[in-house]
Formats: C-alpha cells, structure tokens, sequence
C-alpha cells in the first residue's frame, strides 16, 4: 500500500502518543522470528464473547474459518450480550470456570490484585510477533506506562493502532449548517451559539443529541476542561501530562466549570432532554430526519447514516469536524490510547494444557497477515485497494445492496481483531472527512490516557473499599447538576459530601506516591 499523506503525519506524531488512534503503519513482513513462531497444534481456545447487538456473533461466520485454517485453531465462543457485559464479567470470574481469553475487557485493580488474571507482561518474550509489533512502533512505552505497581501489566491491546487520531469525534449535519449560514464551530462557546440557533430555526429539533448514557458525550466534554468525566472516570483521579501532577476531577475547578457549561445547553434546549437514556433506534432517527444536528460519534458511522439519510433529503450530509476547544484551548475529544479493546486471561491459563498454543495464537495476532485477514478478510473476496485512492476497501459489487461485513463474516471484530488496519478508517470516510483527520493529527487534538494509577497493591485494596461509592456519587451528582435538580450554587455542600465518602482519603493515598495538585 502507498503511504498517504495522512499515514505520513500519523508517524510525525508517533512519539507523542501512547494510546489509540485510527492509523496505523505500512508495513511488509507478518513473522517476527521464523515460521515455526506461529506454527500451533489444532487446538480449542475458550473465549467470553461481548456480543455486539448491532452484529451478534454467529458460528458460522468466515473469519472463524479462516482463523482455523491460518492456526489451527478453534474458538469455542461464550457469548454474553455486550449490554449485560459489566454485570455478567464478575459473576464469571467468580464462577471458577473461566474461558482462555477475556477480549473486550480493561482489569479493574481490585480483579488485578485478587489474583484473578494473568501477568500477560511476564510471557512477552513468548510471542516475538507481538514484541516486533510493539518495538517496531514504538509502543513499548505505551504498554509500559500501563503497568501496576508490581512492575507488571496486564491485558493485551486489541483494535490496536499505532498514532494519536480519535475515531469517536464532533459530527454535523453539514448540510444544514451551511444552508442556515451557521459557522461550523471552533470552540464549545460557539457549539452553544450554533445550537441557540439551530433550536430558533428547528423548534422541535434537539441540536445536539447523545447515546450510550452520559458516560459518552462527557467524555468529550471534560476533555474541553481539562479534566475527565463519563468514560474516562476511571477512579476520579486525573493525570495531567503537561504539569506532570494527578488531580481528583470531581471536585476540581475544571470539574465545576464544564457542569456549569453543560447544564446551559441542558437548560437552554440546545442539549437532547434524554442525552442520559437515549437508545440507538430513536438516536439515529433523529439524525436520519433532521430532528438534531450535533453527535458526539464514531466517524466510521457517516457512511451508514449518509445511506439512510438521502433517502430522506437528497442534500443530507454528515461530517465530522476538527473538535471545537473548551475556554484554556484543550480540544473536547476523549483521549485516545494505542487499542480501544484490551484482551486478558485468567491467572490459572498458565497451567492449562493449551496454554503454550494460546501464546502462540495470540501472538500470531499481532502479525501483518492476520491484521489484514481480521479486518478485512481475503483480497478479492471480502476485499479489493482501490486504484484512485490506494486505500483498501471491503468489496460492495452492488452498491445498491451493500454487504454488511461485520455482520456477514464477522470482520473487523472487537472481540477478534488485535491489529486494525488503518484503511479501515480512511477507507469509509469522504475526502473531506480524510482532510479533517489529517488536520487533528497535525493538531494533535487527542490526549493521552492516564498511566497506571501508581497505587501499591495495599493502597489499592484499602481504596477499593470507598472507590466504588465515589464514582455512583459522582455521576449521579454529575446529571443532577446538568439536569438542574441540584444547583451549581450547592457546590461546596457537593464537595463536602464527596470528601465525606472517601475522596479526601483517596487523595491523600496518591500524595504519598506521587505528585498531587493541590
């Protein structure tokens, strides 16, 4: 493949990043050392699936063919509905019987320190596929900065990419703000303007609108203040990579200004009613018939709305923006690391007769060949390059009927592709959403993700004990504010009661180990 222009400005970023992005590398070679490194005896791996519901997974999907044809190997899939993931997991991991490989799964600290997964940091030199992967990229820091205080990490990135660009980005209904002579916006302030607008034209319109909780949208909005909210919560403590010092988010200055900023749009109509509870069916009928023009979502979607969308209106265009930046000029998009799955296995794997083929399978993971197969299958038959952009593309020999190949041969899986190809991204999206991207890179709009908390075991056991508590009283007070049922004029009683229940503990657990902003 030709290195683009915008593979060309992902690797002028790659020492700035240690996460996620969408692009990734050209690259020649699948084999680190030899054959025999990914040479395995047909074997049966177990596999805890988060079945997707947009395409739940059937056994009789093409990529799990071609798995077993490339390896040997044969994934015995237990699927649990990726809606009931975060119930379901620790019922699991208490049953005694726990499937080889957890995908879709960053471990908790206290899972980590009841001995519940496998140190995978300590088998690296195992799968000399996956090492070449990370030296080659310079990624090595990156799972680094993800180890505990034992010196250790443990889970394996999956849909990993090598630089800083953010897939989940600021959308627009570009259509209509050019026929209203609405600017696109370049900071929150200006998204609020747009949208007192948008509401003045569209009085039954919701301007912005949001699914999948409030957990999503938040997190692209406390970017914008330099703090994290929503997804990125984690356990409230915040790492701020410029001064180098962790802060408690959730009673931080930042934390109250972008409440404060939130509830405006929440209170003025700008922002959906049901941000918080919205579920994907009504979400995308709203974008589909104009009834909102903001979204906080995946760029990979703008083709499927697109498809829908000038059924209803021939002019209907969606594209994502460069993300606007809150009031100290941090752009509001979540951070991003080198994977958005993370893949662990159970502490007693290692004493599993397979153990040494699940080694070798994953690390054939992280070849060139199988990031090729895993995302988009078999030139010619899933897939074709296509000779005016250079990208690779999934193949649609009648547009009018496109396949859909996620949910036909499994492809490009979260639970299955460790490696996602770059072209995957790019490939989907209109020039001028490829010229956005290209523009966030130089921008370099993404931020990194906190490293590991840098907690000892015995500070993470005490903690665990008030952590939990914490976060429920965060968020519910999060869109209690928003929703205007607590005022923001009740702030230093908030910040009392979080103290109250841990939080000053919890800091004071941090100072002793690192440097914490007052």
């Amino acid at each position: 493949m030709k290195k683009s222009k915008i593979l060309a400005l992902c690797l002028s970023v790659l020492t700035a990043t240690t996460f996620l992005s969408a692009c990734g590398n050209d690259k020649n070679s699948s084999v680190a050392d030899s054959s025999s490194s990914t040479e395995i005896e047909p074997i049966t791996i177990s596999m805890l699936y988060a079945d997707n519901a947009s395409y739940p997974v059937k056994t009789d999907w093409a990529v799990f063919d071609w798995i077993k044809e490339e390896t040997g190997v044969t994934l015995d899939i237990q699927a649990v509905p990726e809606a009931d993931w975060d119930t379901k997991l620790p019922i699991v991991l208490n049953g005694g019987s726990i499937p080889d490989l957890i995908p879709h799964n960053f471990p908790k600290g206290t899972d980590i320190l009841s001995g519940v997964y496998l140190p995978i940091s300590d088998y690296v030199d195992k799968m000399p596929n996956y090492a070449k992967y990370l030296k080659d990229n310079g990624l090595e820091a990156a799972m680094d900065a993800q180890r505990m205080a034992d010196g250790k990490y443990y889970y394996l990135p999956m849909k990993a990419h090598t630089s800083p660009i953010q897939d989940q980005q600021w959308l627009i209904r570009a259509d209509i703000f050019e026929k209203n002579n609405i600017p696109v916006p370049t900071t929150l302030d200006e998204v609020y303007e747009a949208g007192v607008k948008l509401k003045q034209i569209y009085p039954d319109s919701t301007p912005i609108t949001n699914r999948f909780g409030s957990g999503n949208i938040m997190t692209a909005f406390a970017a914008g203040f330099n703090t994290i909210a929503g997804w990125t919560y984690g356990d409230g403590m915040y790492y701020d990579h410029e001064t180098s010092e962790w802060t408690f988010a959730p009673t931080s200055d930042n934390w109250k200004d972008m409440l404060t900023y939130v509830n405006k749009l929440y209170k003025d109509g700008v922002l959906d009613q049901e941000f918080s509870t919205l579920e994907s069916t009504p979400y995308e009928e709203r974008i589909i018939n104009a009834k909102t023009f903001m979204m906080y979502d995946w760029a990979g979607n703008i083709k499927r709305y697109t498809e829908a969308g000038v059924k209803v209106d021939p002019d209907f265009k969606v594209v994502p923006i460069v993300p606007p930046t809150g009031p100290n000029g941090d752009y509001a998009v979540c951070w991003k690391g080198i994977c958005g799955q993370g893949l662990t296995l159970p502490a007693d794997v290692k004493d599993r007769a397979n153990f040494e083929g699940i080694l070798k399978f994953l690390d054939w993971c992280y070849t060139d060949e199988a990031e090729m197969l895993l995302t988009f299958g078999k030139e010619g038959e899933t897939y074709e390059k296509n000779s005016e952009t250079g990208y690779y593309e999934f193949l649609q020999k009648d547009p009018a009927n496109p396949v859909d190949y996620y949910a036909t041969y499994g492809l490009d899986n979260n639970c299955l592709a460790f490696r996602e190809h770059e072209d995957f991204l790019y490939g989907l999206l209109p020039a001028e959403a490829s010229d956005v991207f290209v523009k966030i890179a130089e921008k370099k709009c993404v931020k990194l993700p906190n490293p590991s908390a840098p907690l000892t075991a015995e500070q993470n056991e005490y903690t665990s004990e008030y952590v939990p508590a914490i976060k429920d009283f965060a968020n519910s007070s999060m869109e209690n504010m928003i929703f205007g049922k607590t005022p923001m004029s009740d702030w230093d009683n908030y910040v009392s009661s979080i103290n109250g229940k841990g939080a000053t503990d919890l800091i004071a657990e941090y100072k002793k180990v690192a440097k914490v902003a007052e």
